[in-house]
């Protein structure tokens, strides 16, 4: 179904009418994405058959989301999740000194990925992906991952590639529903139900971004964005400037935001999508996933172990050493020391799952003990 988008003076209108004052606490995530998952582990002939496909598909990188931030000040995390490759899910209630495998009831197989995770607080968390048979997964813990109940996307057949939560009840999710069709989601009473909000002629939706329950971002293929002031009721789009595709996107409030995508692009809009400034990442490879902590500091993760920051707003970016070669595909953060990244090894990041942390701003990173043969594609780390 073709929706008529909304002309951006509409949307500006919208935006000033509805929209509630800045939110300090909002959750969102990311991400580096793909529509469909794949396993570089398979048989040559099979591994040859599916990148072959994906080529034609115009599908590549780690697989999924949306950026989550968590807006408490202390310097340890009490709680983090990572998902990732074959329905891998890791959780840590340390700080990631230890993690744990948490299990859920879907068929695991190399077709399988959850590529977004939203983590609300310590007992509640979504996540979603997709599985063998273009079916779109979404699960939801209320109990800390001790059990993980799956909730029904409706028709969408192909896979969900970000979620981003605001609260216990309420969250969004983009994804696709056919090979031309995108389309988001809202859920208002904990994902017992799930609302088509849009459906978008585009060629990939891979990141959302929701800063309380009537603000919301969203990013794709070919500089695709779209944002909302009235909860969903209405999304309009906003000219990007560029045709990179966009893996990631973080926003702070009504007018900020930050989108990132391949070639190193990092865009910044500080008018609600109005105008959009490329900002210099000093890196050529993609980029996959990007945390904004405030208006001046961020943390972005891509291929080959990729980890910059910006303490000034992306006048510059700096970057900072990984130690790692590994697809990073997720960040988040809970302060401007603090923070974890997440990927994995392979063509795809789909194995040997890789969790790094800093606790001083990324002077130094040090790699966790994960014990996941799986690579992980999403992060998100509540206090």
């Amino acid at each position: 179904m073709s929706v008529k988008i909304t002309l951006y003076v509409q949307f500006k209108i919208n935006l000033r009418n509805q929209a509630t004052a800045t939110t300090t606490g909002a959750l969102h995530k990311r991400r580096c994405i793909s529509i469909k998952p794949n396993r570089s582990t398979c048989l040559i002939a099979l591994s040859m058959t599916i990148l072959m496909a994906l080529s034609l598909a115009g599908i590549t990188g780690c697989g999924k989301k949306a950026t989550e931030k968590n807006s408490g000040n202390g310097s340890t995390a009490k709680v983090i999740w990572a998902v990732g490759w074959q329905g891998a899910i890791s959780r840590s209630t340390d700080g990631g000194k230890t993690w744990s495998k948490q299990d859920h009831e879907i068929e695991e197989d190399i077709y399988y990925a959850l590529r977004g995770v939203s983590a609300v607080d310590t007992q509640t968390a979504w996540a979603v992906g997709d599985q063998s048979e273009d079916q779109a997964i979404i699960l939801k813990t209320t109990d800390g991952g001790s059990t993980w109940e799956e909730q029904s996307a409706g028709a969408v057949f192909v896979g969900l590639s970000s979620i981003s939560a605001v609260g216990p009840q309420t969250a969004w999710a983009v994804g696709s529903e056919g090979p031309l069709e995108e389309v988001i989601l809202k859920t208002t009473d904990g994902g017992i139900l799930w609302d088509y909000q849009k459906e978008v002629e585009a060629s990939g939706l891979k990141a959302v971004s929701a800063v309380d329950p009537d603000i919301a971002w969203a990013a794709g293929l070919d500089g695709f964005i779209l944002g909302t002031a009235d909860g969903g009721s209405t999304w309009a789009s906003r000219d990007s400037g560029v045709t990179n595709d966009l893996w990631g996107i973080s926003a702070l409030d009504l007018d900020t935001a930050w989108a990132i995508g391949t070639s190193g692009v990092i865009l910044r809009t500080i008018d609600g999508g109005a105008t959009w400034i490329r900002q210099e990442s000093g890196i050529g490879t993609v980029i996959r996933e990007i945390i904004a902590l405030d208006f001046s500091t961020a943390w972005a993760v891509g291929d080959d172990g990729v980890l910059i920051k910006t303490s000034d707003g992306g006048d510059s970016w700096a970057r900072q050493d990984s130690g790692t070669k590994a697809n990073l595909c997720g960040i988040t953060a809970i302060d401007s020391k603090t923070a974890w990244a997440a990927g994995g090894f392979g063509m795809f990041g789909e194995k040997d799952g890789v969790i790094l942390k800093t606790t001083d701003g990324g002077e130094t990173w040090s790699e966790q003990v994960s014990g996941s043969k799986n690579g992980f594609i999403d992060i998100a780390a509540v206090e």
